[in-house]
């Protein structure tokens, strides 16, 4: 019996709010790293995290069984939440 595979790839870009530059060389690591633990934590795959001072790229493998939106609105919420949290805006 033959078998279906199905993948699902986005890249997602956002931007700060009103694009100012609010993501510093000396703690885009961190954030990138933070936005690649948040895919995971809804079960997708961060294949690149990248970005400026004004924005983010993500490369993501998204599962099949769960909306786009939803991974979309875990990133943004949660990235936006921890950059106040942890970095003081």
């Amino acid at each position: 019996m033959p078998r279906t595979y199905s993948a699902v790839f986005l890249h997602i870009i956002f931007s700060t709010k009103q694009r100012r530059e609010w993501i510093h060389e000396d703690t885009r690591g961190r954030v990138h790293e933070f936005l690649g633990g948040t895919v995971r934590d809804v079960q997708g795959s961060a294949l690149a995290v990248g970005g400026v001072a004004d924005h983010v790229h993500l490369l993501v493998k998204w599962r099949t069984d769960e909306a786009i939106a939803t991974l979309v609105r875990e990133v943004k919420s949660r990235s936006s939440r921890w950059m106040h949290e942890e970095i003081g805006l």
